[in-house]
């Protein structure tokens, strides 16, 4: 594989950040969202490189939630236009 000397696994920082939060069991009041009825799925997608499949993600959540009505997806959106109307436009008010 040619790789050289040690390697050293370092993490995700933002799945240790979230871990770390989510250790303090912080109150997270969403109007519309029970905690304790859905299962929720956070999501970001604003990446760069996510602009051209935005379509298709969107479809893929949008699969999701009609499949499974108990699940609520949390897709805090970009200011940017290129990814808020296209996932606005296809996910309407999920």
């Amino acid at each position: 594989s040619g790789v050289v000397g040690e390697v050293h696994q370092t993490g995700n920082t933002v799945i240790d950040a979230l871990l770390a939060v989510a250790k303090e069991n912080p109150v997270c009041d969403i109007p519309g969202l029970d905690w304790d009825s859905h299962r929720v799925i956070l999501a970001t997608v604003h990446r760069r490189e996510n602009w051209e499949h935005l379509e298709d993600i969107a479809r893929g959540f949008l699969q999701i939630l009609d499949r499974f009505l108990d699940v609520a997806l949390l897709l805090p959106l970009h200011r940017n236009p290129t990814v808020r109307e296209t996932l606005t436009a296809l996910l309407g008010n999920h």
